[in-house]
């Protein structure tokens, strides 16, 4: 993925320019967390680690724990449009609302498969656990036990 391959226009009407360092790296990390969410959906095997090694390259002055931190902001985006999320970045609600929420919607409408992605989520009945209810019970205790210990 390269810098010139992110292009925004903003669902509000007007544009981000990708010239600006931080919506550069902004659009970087929400092309790649978008790449991650599809093949999660689609359970295909990917390594958030192993991504977050190839983009770095294409951020400068970014840390581990920055991409790390974007992407949960990310997910809280999607958590609150109601959509579906990576697993693992659990949402943090602390970001920059309209510079990433922006990009964020904007990314949705330059790619609308990403909307069948959400509409498989949405269809997807969820199986139920095996509950062994025999394995969750437990025995009452004796009542030598109650009494030694009562003091």
């Amino acid at each position: 993925m390269s810098s010139s391959e992110v292009i925004v226009d903003t669902p509000k009407g007007g544009a981000i320019s990708p010239k600006g360092s931080r919506c550069c790296r902004v659009l970087i990390i929400v092309a790649e967390y978008f790449e991650m969410l599809q093949k999660e959906q689609a359970g295909i095997s990917y390594s958030k680690t192993e991504a977050r090694q190839q983009t770095l390259p294409l951020l400068k002055n970014r840390s581990n724990g920055s991409v790390e931190f974007k992407n949960r902001n990310i997910s809280a985006v999607l958590a609150r449009m109601g959509q579906p999320y990576i697993r693992g970045y659990l949402p943090a609600y602390n970001y920059q609302k309209v510079l990433l929420e922006d990009v964020v919607l904007a990314h949705l409408r330059r790619k609308p498969g990403i909307e069948d992605v959400f509409k498989r989520f949405a269809e997807i009945v969820p199986i139920p656990r095996e509950l062994h209810f025999e394995s969750m019970v437990e025995k009452m205790p004796t009542k030598k036990w109650f009494c030694r210990n009562r003091n």
